[in-house]
């Protein structure tokens, strides 16, 4: 039975710049920064499985390790472990541009206890992840928000690949370490399982890519199949409109040479009422010049006779 990762499942996955230093000669040199991926994993192995590799202590006792109050359990958990088996927390130190370089550590939960005792933690196996992801995270902020900054050191001694992974807290005071986990070089067989793990893992993350893509392609297939329909109601809808705006305009123009011709005939009719009125009128006035005239002839006629008769009276009158 070998040892069992939740690489899928990462409490901590960042690039961060890592200081390199050396102390071969008894003291520290700062030889420069490295651009490291840094990953805390959970995980499991057989019960007895040992430390964190080639016989190292998983934590070099410099100083005393101490957080803060006792958290919660920490953020994601490993599968349940069989019959047989421990959880452990997996730190690994890689670069990206260099497969071969590698540095990492395996902490079981009775390496734990031993270490919580020996440094007096105060956090428990589940609770100390959460603490130490936060100092990697102020390590990837450079600062704590006040004068304080953290870093992240590789401190190799130069001897059998032997390195402590260390985050150390500087202030205008002093330097404090806060965590110096022994970690251990890579082998060719930590390398080939670094590796294994991770095209695993990728290989993991195309099928579920593949999985994406695919459904994304039913959706989007049915999207189009939707759009189509949709395309052609509206195509259907725009004939049906531009059919009833045609009919509309039909009956507009129908509905107009009606009232047009209406008009004209109710015109025409009070055309000819008046001319017949008119007609009539003329003829009215016709019958009254006639009858006027025949009794101005009769007045006239009646005005001469009354002449005669007054001449005819003058005259007699006369002779009297």
């Amino acid at each position: 039975m070998t040892v069992m990762l939740a690489r899928d499942a990462p409490l901590y996955e960042a690039t961060l710049s890592v200081s390199l230093v050396s102390d071969s000669d008894g003291a520290s040199h700062v030889e420069g920064e490295r651009l490291l991926t840094v990953r805390l994993l959970e995980g499991s192995r057989p019960m007895g499985g040992g430390g964190g590799g080639a016989g190292a202590a998983p934590f070099r006792a410099q100083e005393r390790v101490i957080f803060g109050a006792a958290a919660s359990p920490s953020k994601g958990s490993a599968p349940e472990a069989s019959s047989g088996r421990e959880k452990l927390l997996h730190l690994e130190l890689c670069d990206a541009g260099d497969p071969y370089f590698l540095f990492s550590l395996d902490v079981g939960e009775g390496d734990f206890h031993a270490l919580r005792r020996e440094h007096a933690l105060l956090v428990d196996f589940l609770a100390f992840p959460e603490h130490f992801v936060d100092l990697l995270e102020k390590c990837e902020r450079g600062g704590s928000g006040g004068e304080s900054t953290f870093e992240a050191r590789l401190e190799r001694t130069g001897s059998g690949g032997q390195a402590a992974f260390a985050v150390v807290e500087a202030n205008r005071f002093k330097r404090v370490t806060h965590v110096a986990l022994a970690v251990a070089a890579g082998d060719d067989a930590a390398v080939k399982a670094l590796l294994a793990g991770r095209l695993g893992q990728a290989q993991r993350e195309a099928k579920v890519l593949e999985a994406s893509l695919a459904s994304s392609t039913a959706a989007l297939a049915a999207e189009e199949a939707r759009a189509a329909a949709s395309a052609s109601e509206a195509r259907g809808l725009e004939d049906r409109l531009r059919r009833a705006e045609a009919a509309a305009t039909s009956d507009v123009a129908t509905v107009e040479a009606e009232h047009r011709e209406a008009a004209a005939a109710k015109v025409e009719a009070l055309v000819k009422a008046h001319a017949s009125e008119l007609r009539s009128a003329r003829a009215r006035a016709d019958a009254g010049g006639d009858a006027l005239r025949a009794s101005l002839e009769g007045a006239e006629a009646g005005r001469v006779t009354a002449e005669r008769r007054g001449a005819d009276l003058a005259e007699k009158l006369a002779v009297e």
